[in-house]
């Protein structure tokens, strides 16, 4: 692997104020329509980021783009915006380091604008969209890789940076 090892980058991550870091087998994060659907009937933010349903990735992209991936890092924090700025800073040094396909996806909806302007990205370096945004199956995904959710019993927040 070039550049930075993952566990450089799990230490990284938690100078950065994550409370955990993990490695991830993309192979192992799993892609279901029924997280789609939540999306759609269910949370008040579809259709009001270009980071969410229905703008983001459809599920046959997803599926597609985690398979040209050979490992990553798993990413809790307490909240989505302290996730997603961990992975922003996380995805820019391990592509400064040699990572070229270095891709995130995050927690909740993007959280660099206060409204998003769905016909164009004000911040299309800095967004990407959330893992369920995507389809992914979080908690399933973090069972496969042996990862508490709940530690002392409160959900953390999860994203999930992906290298070559």
């Amino acid at each position: 692997m070039r550049g930075i090892a993952t566990n450089a980058l799990a230490e990284r991550a938690l100078e950065l104020g994550a409370l955990g870091a993990w490695p991830a087998d993309p192979a192992r994060i799993p892609v279901r329509a029924w997280v789609r659907f939540h999306c759609r009937y269910g949370c008040p933010d579809h259709g009001r980021w270009l980071t969410c349903p229905p703008h983001a990735p459809e599920l046959d992209l997803t599926e597609r783009m985690l398979s040209e991936y050979r490992s990553g890092l798993w990413v809790a924090a307490a909240d989505h915006p302290g996730v997603n700025r961990v992975l922003r800073e996380l995805r820019s040094e391990a592509f400064r380091a040699g990572h070229w396909k270095a891709a995130a996806l995050g927690a909740g909806h993007c959280d660099l604008c206060e409204a998003c302007d769905t016909r164009a990205c004000r911040h299309p370096t800095g967004a990407f969209p959330s893992l369920e945004a995507c389809g992914v199956a979080v908690l399933e995904a973090l069972e496969r890789h042996g990862i508490d959710p709940r530690p002392g019993g409160r959900f953390l927040c999860f994203g999930v940076l992906l290298l070559g």
